[in-house]
């Protein structure tokens, strides 16, 4: 058991609590001269982060050292987490760096290792261990409950929301493909949607707005895993050495921001199989002439309607209130979200 407090400058460059001068040039006297300019904002109030923590720990050796197990829990609490705080544009710097924010993580790391041979010439030990954490974000320290993450192809896809897990993926819920102008009709939401196009979930109601837009967008998935796991097969004979690792995670999100336009059929890009298998398919055909002078039909009567889990190629890929097209690439959604386990 131990328990302690430590600090952190969390890749804080030196000297940041100072006025630091950077180098500009200017114009003096019809000639151009070097001058200093200060960079950032001083902060002389600024300190380390600091993180409380606590870790029980249990060591057993079973059977003549035949079974050794290992487990560790802990509980770490980071309280005045250094934040680079956007200002106002009136303050003339983008931000300041300041102690804000407390972030907790908690969890169980063990392994369990088995000498399987131990003699002279042959040794042979498996082992295999796993780790649970689970981190929420306790307090921004501001008057936000959140802030947005890095900027991800045009969007940012991520937010620290206090009492969430860290960075989870903010978006529109998409509820799959619209397969028909019945149902493209009856969405109230989406006025303007064709077949082919996704259906988002209306979360936000209200009497005068109903359309789907930013208000609509909410937790569409997270990036930390459940559970991270390895296994290791050590071999020795004499000089020969052999050693075989597995590793992987079960859950977790990714968010595959180039999956959209490897679904668009867009000859500029690589495109997935399923683009092809799996997209809607309008229910028409018509017959085309060759180049050997034979003629080919293209479509079909029946299309995929009922059936297609992808939207139809070229379509718009998503709606927004106020301009009838607003492309994903400006509102992410859940379709862009897949589940990160490996082995």
């Amino acid at each position: 058991m131990s328990a302690g407090r430590t600090g952190s400058e969390s890749g804080i460059e030196p000297y940041m609590s100072l006025g630091i001068l950077s180098e500009r040039s200017y114009t003096f006297n019809d000639s151009k001269v070097p001058g200093y300019v200060v960079s950032n904002i001083p902060n002389p109030e600024l300190t380390w982060e600091t993180t409380d923590q606590l870790d029980l720990g249990l060591d057993v050796a079973l059977f003549d050292s035949r079974l050794m197990m290992t487990i560790d829990a802990y509980y770490k609490r980071t309280h005045d987490m250094l934040q680079n705080v956007a200002l106002p544009p009136s303050f003339g710097y983008a931000s300041k760096l300041m102690n804000m924010g407390v972030i907790e993580n908690k969890g169980l790391e063990f392994s369990i290792s088995v000498p399987v041979f131990r003699t002279r010439d042959l040794n042979w030990m498996l082992s295999f261990n796993g780790s649970v954490n689970r981190n929420k974000l306790v307090d921004l320290g501001m008057d936000n409950n959140f802030i947005l993450g890095p900027m991800i192809g045009g969007m940012r896809v991520n937010r620290f929301i206090e009492g969430k897990p860290l960075g989870v993926f903010w978006g529109l819920k998409c509820k799959g493909v619209i397969q028909t102008w019945e149902d493209a009709l009856a969405l109230e939401a989406q006025p303007g949607a064709v077949p082919g196009e996704y259906v988002f979930e209306n979360i936000y109601k209200d009497e005068d707005y109903q359309a789907i837009n930013e208000r609509d967008m909410t937790i569409i998935g997270d990036p930390n895993p459940d559970f991270v796991f390895g296994f290791n097969s050590r071999f020795s004979y004499k000089s020969f050495d052999l050693d075989i690792l597995v590793n992987g995670q079960l859950g977790g999100d990714i968010f595959w921001y180039d999956y959209s336009m490897m679904i668009a059929q867009n000859q500029n890009y690589n495109s997935l199989a399923t683009a092809l298998t799996d997209a809607w398919i309008a229910p028409v055909q018509y017959t085309v002439t060759g180049k050997d002078g034979r003629p080919y039909t293209i479509g079909s009567k029946t299309g995929t309607i009922g059936s297609a889990s992808l939207p139809a190629a070229r379509a718009r890929d998503s709606y927004i209130a106020g301009s009838n097209k607003v492309y994903r690439n400006v509102m992410p959604n859940s379709s862009n979200i897949f589940d990160a386990s490996f082995l």
